[in-house]
């Protein structure tokens, strides 16, 4: 391995007493995760992929925010007609009532600002305009023409700021659409720096 290292080095432009140092380094590196108890290189290896903190972490009473992901199997269905659909990558399809509705409930763990998207597929002669509510907030958007039912795109619809704890995610049918409103497989509610 240290060879191949300095061969690397070598071809790379990096010098040849360079490259000894470093094959050196490395040398030493191996030797020192070769004696030292397991938990001691995980702490290592964490720390060699990870690089060291640029900031600190949250404090403990304030969790840290992850990209929160509504699926189409956690959805609340209302209206006829919409349905969750069968198979491994499921969604919601045959949107066809007006009056039919998704609801999912939502969870944030604080008060945060974040980018809502939605996953989802509709050919050009479908589709139209749309709402997404989240608690008492409400951004516009229309379905994004992907080329079929098929072809999921992930397109940013604006953003909200969660302050409860506990508050609902609902997509209801606008006044302007064709035929069918849209297959949805997942929303997704990014956090915002700030």
């Amino acid at each position: 391995m240290r060879a191949i290292l300095l061969i690397t080095l070598t071809l790379l432009g990096v010098g040849a007493a360079v490259g000894v140092v470093l094959v050196i380094a490395v040398a030493r590196i191996q030797r020192d995760l070769t004696a030292a108890p397991a938990a001691d290189v995980a702490s290592v290896a964490s720390h060699a992929t990870t690089g060291p903190a640029t900031r600190p972490a949250p404090a403990a009473s304030e969790p840290a925010l992850r990209t929160i992901v509504l699926s189409a199997s956690d959805a609340e269905l209302h209206g006829a007609v919409l349905r969750l659909g069968a198979g491994k990558d499921q969604e919601l399809t045959y949107w066809t009532s007006r009056e039919a509705y998704v609801q999912w409930p939502l969870a944030c763990p604080r008060e945060a600002r974040f980018r809502v998207e939605i996953v989802a597929a509709c050919p050009s002669w479908a589709g139209g305009d749309f709402s997404l509510h989240v608690g008492d907030q409400t951004l516009t958007g229309k379905t994004p023409d992907t080329g079929g039912w098929r072809n999921y795109r992930t397109v940013a619809v604006g953003t909200v700021t969660i302050s409860e704890t506990k508050t609902t995610l609902s997509i209801k049918p606008a006044t302007t659409w064709r035929g069918r409103m849209m297959n949805v497989r997942a929303v997704r509610l990014v956090p915002v720096a700030g």
